[in-house]
């Protein structure tokens, strides 16, 4: 322990953004993205050590878990029970029938809920890791797949493997509800994330750098006949990129 971490200003600032922003709830990964410069500068180069840091200094205030930090007990218990709602179901869960569920709740508390890392996002649905009805022999098989399009050491946009798995084993997709490669990305961040870089919507070898935010959200809308307004702000949000006028971007892609 330390008797200074960081500069009293610096833990003021951190401090006055969790108690007067628009979320009861932050995960610590947007956090120290927000003030990663200033962070870095004074020594604190990953979000486990801001997380520990602000353990030290506000523990007493806040209400801490793995992931997050709430200023709301209220908003950590929901959290909890919206992840425990979603294990229950066998089939991918719809966010109306969250909304249902629990009456009155925020879009922002739905949002840090289903960022779980348990939680695959389906496209406005959502499936508990737990549900994946996948044998090792299936694993092997999508891992293989992974390897053989990343063999030339180039980013590859996430259709291109899943209309391989399409061809060659479709009962893997139709078993755990896939029927968009939007959802099949999911999975397979999942169960890879350590052995390769993903980047919604492709998928890399570690090392290889993907693109920009504002490239890729391009190739994700281009590549659909139909793209739901949330998605992009979710990818935005995600992503850490700022689109100042939602209607003036869709406006955009008029285009197409």
């Amino acid at each position: 322990k330390q008797k200074k971490y960081i500069s009293d200003e610096l833990a003021s600032r951190i401090h006055r953004y969790i108690v007067h922003g628009d979320s009861p709830i932050y995960m610590t990964n947007t956090l120290f993205s927000v003030f990663e410069d200033e962070l870095s500068a004074e020594g604190v180069t990953n979000k486990y050590y801001l997380h520990g840091i602000l353990h030290e200094l506000f523990g007493e205030e806040f209400v801490f878990r793995r992931d997050y930090i709430s200023r709301d007990p209220g908003a950590t218990s929901l959290y909890s029970a919206i992840v425990e709602f979603i294990r229950r179901s066998p089939y991918p869960v719809a966010k109306k029938l969250i909304q249902k569920e629990f009456p009155g709740i925020t879009e922002i508390v739905i949002h840090f809920a289903v960022s779980d890392a348990n939680i695959l996002n389906y496209f406005g649905e959502y499936l508990h890791a737990s549900r994946l009805r996948l044998s090792e022999g299936d694993i092997e098989y999508l891992h293989d797949v992974a390897n053989r399009f990343l063999e030339d050491k180039q980013a590859h946009h996430i259709k291109e493997l899943y209309e391989e798995v399409i061809r060659k084993r479709p009962e893997i997709l139709s078993r755990n509800a896939v029927s968009i490669y939007f959802s099949f990305y999911s999975i397979m961040e999942y169960l890879f994330e350590k052995d390769f870089q993903f980047s919604r919507p492709y998928i890399a070898p570690e090392g290889i750098e993907i693109g920009r935010p504002a490239e890729r959200l391009h190739d994700l809308i281009y590549s659909s006949d139909e793209f739901d307004v949330s998605g992009i702000s979710s990818f935005a949000r995600e992503n850490h990129y700022q689109i100042q006028a939602l209607q003036e971007f869709i406006n955009s892609c008029n285009d197409e």
